[in-house]
């Protein structure tokens, strides 16, 4: 209907609406064999490039009925209208096509995976559309397309159904003709003034590029609010469960929350591989927000005030973010990582790092993946002692492990299945660092010693997670962005984290 509103014919427009599902199912065998599916990205793409796909079949069509005016017959107009343009139609192809493809070679996996098939989807339907109008278009031309007023009486009948589009469209499409008309008279006639008007516009769309907030993705309105609760390791579920029921009672009273979901560590197979790295404390709440069309706050909004609510229960490190969306996929939007040797330095340095990004106006939810310190037993095997003894450190070690984790010292058999037979010292020995130091090592000789005669054996705190970043160690410091743009929060965070005195051997990058 669009088409034929402009362009009048039903031949031509035919000879358009023709080249429409010849380039989508095209575009389809190349993304096929691209390797590419049907799904959300890929259409998305298909989408913005179908917008396109007939821009260049009216170019050459309109060119090829300009010659048959002229009085050419059907197959010169088709050829001289279709060279005539196709440099032309080539041209403007391939400087589109060059706008997607450097997508393709992005490096960041978030980009590359969520718009990688999307610019494909384009490219191929742009190069299928190209395809299409210099062979398609021409060859149907040049069977279908006439000039003589042949189809007035079926255009009638069209008109007398649609009278009062085609009039509306006439009227609209008439003034927009007149006013543009008028206009590109005035420019004609005032070169000077057309042109300084075309630089002063341009030197001021230069000027709005320092105004235009940047982000990878913008902020969306999912409804959902996710609240994490993370309390010290060696805390008990109970505890953990407490903290939740406290901070349910102080978002109680938000109007916009329709329903709240909490879990405490976890269930199935993820909910024991999150324990393992979390060590099995932390909890989290999932708060859905009534209908966009029932509140007047946006999610940013309650989550907000929920962190308003929550920040001041103690022995608990409380996180709120809002979930959905891409954003909540590519992940922190302000990353920095920390690399280094030392992990005392590494500390002290990300924290120094948190709290000049919290002064940074816009940011919230800042936190280092520097992992509390935890006790752990640290032995030190003394090489020279245990040699005394005919011991080396790996036997030591080896006895040790025995002793602990136990060695399985038969097995037994039962209706067809092997039962593994565990030979270990009694648990009450992993109770106090006194029951451990003295934990029997066999010697060379055939006696037993203590482990505290050949190693020094203390309680330590360590961190429970160590990064690194090629050779050397590395810690991050995440966070969320609030009531500003991404692209001048990082300039401040950056131009900030400059003027840190970094010790020598010690660098960062700014991510995100």
């Amino acid at each position: 209907m669009i088409l034929y509103l402009f362009l009048r014919n039903i031949r031509t427009t035919l000879i358009i609406g023709t080249s429409i599902p010849i380039s989508v199912i095209a575009t389809f065998g190349l993304m096929y064999f691209s390797g590419i599916s049907l799904n959300l990205i890929s259409l998305g793409g298909l989408a913005l490039g179908v917008g396109m796909l007939v821009d260049n079949s009216i170019v050459v069509l309109e060119n090829i009925y300009r010659f048959r005016v002229e009085g050419y017959s059907r197959t010169e107009a088709a050829v001289k209208g279709t060279l005539e343009v196709a440099q032309a139609v080539v041209a403007s192809t391939l400087t589109t096509i060059a706008v997607f493809l450097p997508i393709l070679f992005v490096e960041d996996m978030m980009v590359s995976i969520y718009f990688g098939e999307m610019a494909l989807a384009v490219v191929f339907s742009l190069m299928a559309s190209l395809v299409v109008s210099l062979t398609l278009i021409p060859m149907l031309s040049s069977q279908l397309l006439k000039v003589e007023n042949t189809d007035e009486k079926e255009r009638k009948g069209i008109r007398k159904g649609f009278k009062r589009i085609y009039d509306a469209f006439d009227r609209a499409f008439g003034s927009i003709e007149k006013a543009y008309k008028k206009l590109l008279t005035w420019s004609l006639a005032h070169r000077k003034n057309t042109i300084l008007l075309a630089v002063m516009v341009f030197l001021g769309s230069l000027s709005s590029i320092f105004l235009v907030g940047v982000e990878l993705f913008p902020a969306s309105d999912e409804g959902m609010v996710n609240i994490s609760v993370s309390l010290p390791r060696g805390a008990e579920i109970h505890q953990i469960d407490e903290v939740l029921l406290e901070v349910e009672e102080n978002i109680a009273s938000i109007e916009e929350i329709d329903t709240v979901v909490a879990s405490v560590g976890g269930g199935g197979a993820m909910g024991a591989i999150i324990s393992v790295f979390t060590g099995g404390t932390q909890g989290s709440i999932m708060a859905r927000l009534s209908d966009q069309k029932e509140r007047n706050r946006t999610t940013a909004e309650v989550a907000d005030e929920i962190r308003g609510l929550v920040k001041d229960i103690p022995g608990a490190e409380i996180s709120v973010s809002t979930a959905g969306g891409f954003a909540g996929i590519a992940g922190a939007p302000i990353s920095i990582r920390i690399k280094g040797d030392s992990l005392e330095d590494l500390e002290k340095i990300s924290q120094d790092f948190k709290r000049m990004i919290e002064a940074v106006e816009g940011t919230k939810e800042i936190t280092t993946s520097f992992s509390e310190r935890m006790s752990e037993v640290q032995v030190h095997i003394n090489k020279y002692s245990a040699a005394t003894y005919g011991l080396t450190t790996s036997q030591v070690a080896n006895s040790m492990r025995n002793a602990v984790s136990g060695i399985i010292a038969t097995r037994y058999k039962l209706d067809g299945d092997e039962i593994d037979v565990v030979l270990k010292a009694e648990d009450s020995i992993t109770e106090s660092l006194a029951n451990l130091q003295q934990i029997s090592i066999p010697t060379a000789a055939g006696d037993n010693i203590p482990l505290n005669q050949v190693a020094n054996v203390s309680i330590e705190r360590s961190p429970f997670q160590i990064d690194r970043s090629e050779p050397q160690r590395a810690v991050t410091v995440t966070g969320q962005i609030g009531n500003r743009d991404l692209k001048s929060i990082m300039r401040d965070i950056d131009g900030a984290l400059k003027e840190y005195p970094l010790p020598q051997g010690y660098t960062y990058e700014i991510g995100g």
